[in-house]
């Protein structure tokens, strides 16, 4: 054979291998964003390495993840940068609807934090409150003009305190603090059913008249994280020991599980008190479905900070390094 011959059929070969690999089972990479199109946790790509905090969203088109800075919004097929925002590192995202969502942050500036809140109102984002001396972390409202930020005043670590902000459609004002203090989380059922959680055990309760603390014991102490429910009797609160308790709304706290090694538990939601996820460092993402707490198996290290869903058939996480999850159900 001729050394032309023979370098026309090692080429042959290559081709012929390489269109076979392309007929493999195995799912494609997903692109532009697009989630793939196995069940379970498939990674998302929002073309950046930033730390993602949180994320919410109206559809699977119409998706915020919040990091710092400018954020990104997916749109069905690929993840765009959005505009008009501060440097600031945005944690807590809430919205009424489409046209009007809300986004708070903190920025540290050697001892002194300054916070912000912006607002889509579905043609742009507009800074509502700039430089607030309170770093904020949670956000949620019943209705557009009744939403609460919570976060806290830090000058120092003898002068912190922990505060809760309303807004009522047309101005915000503090509602409530406690000193010595810091506010992470907020979630409520309804305008008079709001919890804010908070350091050192911290969970205050807003019953549609006052604000006032509950306690699930003495032997909860370390700082709780994250705060979802189901409904009004069915809450559900995460700590940074690897804890998840529920409470019944009423008078009656039930310690579900203490997962071991599964420190700062930073994100809970679900679909229903039966269907409920949360989320760890390193990648660890527990799902109870009634009757127990187990490890699902994902397919990411990194820290994840935050999950939320449109559905029991849409779930997103996200964290650190990028991290966008989205969760396709059996």
């Amino acid at each position: 054979m001729s050394r032309g011959a023979l370098t026309c059929l090692v080429l042959l070969l290559i081709a012929v291998v390489f269109v076979g690999s392309c007929d493999s089972d195995e799912p494609a990479a997903p692109q532009n964003g697009t989630p793939g199109d196995k069940e379970g946790w498939n990674v998302m790509h929002p073309g950046t390495s930033a730390d993602f905090f949180n994320i919410w969203g109206t559809a699977t088109d119409n998706l915020y993840a919040i990091k710092e800075g400018a954020g990104r919004r997916f749109d069905g097929s690929s993840w765009i940068p959005t505009s008009n925002f501060p440097d600031k590192m945005h944690w807590g995202i809430w919205g009424s609807s489409a046209d009007d969502i809300f986004i708070v942050g903190v920025e540290a500036l050697a001892q002194n934090f300054r916070g912000d809140i912006v607002h889509w109102d579905g043609t742009s984002w507009t800074a509502m409150e700039e430089d607030m001396p309170i770093g904020l972390y949670g956000v949620w409202g019943s209705s557009p003009t009744n939403v609460y930020a919570a976060g806290y005043k830090y000058q120092g670590i003898t002068d912190r305190k922990g505060m809760t902000l309303h807004y009522d459609g047309s101005d915000w004002s503090p509602v409530d603090s406690v000193a010595n203090q810091a506010f992470y989380g907020i979630w409520g059922s309804s305008a008079s059913d709001i919890y804010v959680i908070g350091g050192a055990g911290t969970i205050r309760h807003f019953n549609g008249t006052s604000w006032h603390s509950i306690s699930p014991g003495s032997g909860y102490t370390s700082p709780f994280l994250a705060v979802w429910g189901a409904s009004s009797d069915h809450v559900y609160f995460t700590d940074s020991s690897g804890r998840i308790l529920h409470y019944d709304g009423t008078s009656s706290w039930t310690l579900m599980v203490d997962l071991p090694g599964a420190q700062n538990l930073r994100g809970i939601w679900g679909s229903s008190e039966t269907d409920i996820y949360c989320t760890s460092y390193l990648g660890k993402i527990y799902h109870y479905d009634g009757t127990e707490w187990l490890e699902m198996e994902t397919p990411t290290d990194s820290n994840l900070n935050a999950i939320w869903g449109l559905s029991a058939d849409h779930v997103y996480a996200v964290g650190n390094g990028g991290t966008i999850l989205h969760y396709i159900k059996p």
